[in-house]
């Protein structure tokens, strides 16, 4: 292989960017999906339909993967630092932000006004969990933009739709630091399982989390209790969010 055969495999043309930009508006229907199954199952009262997007997810999705396969196209790391500051990406993920938001008010509203057996219940349940992971995701990639103000406040907010505040604060100045070290409660052991890796995870992080931010705010001679905890901001964010809910349903 010449060293330009391997030059023109590592650098995608902008073939890559003309073929799939406008395939990451797919980042809306995330959120929409919920949105759309509670409105057909208010509509019609058929509580079936709450589980759309669990079936989407979980059988869907896998089969898609399976059909599609690897994509070998990706951005260079040139390409990628600049997709990063591309106001057409970035508002994508605005967007998704508040379609999270709209996707948890709608299911809520739904499952508070039908009259469905107990298991339509829990489709709504492992819905909208589907729909949470989705939300962390977009959560860490705007938290890695801790210079990007509005990009910040966007990962409090949508990360706040599943009342997990303390997850970039843990993540950005915990585990990108102490990753795969016994320090580091987000790094599955070998041979761990999920559920003993999620009952040591989930409450170790959040515990690193509050522990650095003190830390941070103790340096500044503030409470870790003031609003410039950065954790409170998320905090705030979801009981704002759920009292309303509660208020309204």
């Amino acid at each position: 292989m010449t060293m330009l055969q391997t030059q023109t495999e590592q650098q995608p043309d902008l073939n890559w960017f003309l073929n799939k930009k406008y395939l990451f508006l797919i980042t809306l229907i995330a959120p929409l999906i919920p949105v759309f199954s509670a409105y057909q199952a208010v509509t019609m009262e058929v509580g079936l339909w709450l589980w759309l997007t669990a079936f989407i997810n979980f059988v869907v999705l896998p089969i898609v993967d399976i059909i599609f396969g690897k994509d070998p196209h990706n951005p260079t790391e040139e390409q990628e630092e600049a997709l990063k500051d591309d106001k057409f990406y970035v508002g994508i993920m605005y967007l998704a932000s508040v379609g999270h938001w709209l996707g948890l008010i709608t299911t809520t509203y739904a499952i508070s006004v039908l009259d469905i057996p107990w298991y339509h219940y829990l489709g709504a349940i492992i819905s909208i969990g589907a729909m949470h992971s989705v939300g962390l995701v977009m959560s860490h990639e705007l938290g890695h933009r801790i210079n990007k103000k509005g990009q910040v406040w966007a990962a409090k907010f949508v990360i706040a739709c599943s009342g997990y505040g303390h997850f970039n604060i843990e993540h950005n100045k915990g585990h990108h630091k102490h990753v795969a070290t016994p320090e580091d409660p987000a790094s599955a052991r070998m041979g761990e399982s999920l559920y003993k890796f999620a009952r040591r995870e989930l409450p170790g992080a959040f515990f690193r989390a509050w522990q650095l931010e003190s830390t941070r705010l103790a340096r500044l001679e503030k409470s870790a209790w003031s609003l410039q905890n950065e954790i409170i901001h998320s905090w705030l964010i979801t009981l704002v969010g759920f009292s309303a809910m509660v208020f309204a349903y």
